[in-house]
């Protein structure tokens, strides 16, 4: 004798259909998304844990630098990041 299962379900059908494109990951984007993720388990960490003073600047100290360091060493456009980091301006001693 054979047997079958038989389902029921109930509720609401959610659908997602994406269609797009696929090219070269941007450096950029990448750190920025990197830098955005740091910077919301900051937020996290701030406002939710309420973590100690020194432990909230560490991370977005290190956030900070993480990003830096990877924008300077790795993105393809360094010498562009570079030179707009610190931007001179004339001198205010009068």
């Amino acid at each position: 004798m054979k047997s079958r299962d038989f389902y029921t379900y109930t509720g609401i059908r959610i659908y997602f259909s994406n269609v797009g494109r696929g090219h070269k990951a941007s450096m950029y984007n990448v750190f920025i998304q990197l830098y955005t993720a740091m910077l919301i388990l900051y937020l996290i960490f701030f406002f939710l844990l309420n973590f100690q003073n020194f432990i909230n600047r560490a991370l977005i100290g290190g956030a900070k630098l993480i990003t830096d360091f990877l924008m300077l060493h790795f993105y393809r456009e360094k010498k562009h990041y570079s030179s707009m980091k610190q931007v001179e301006t004339k001198d205010m001693n009068d």
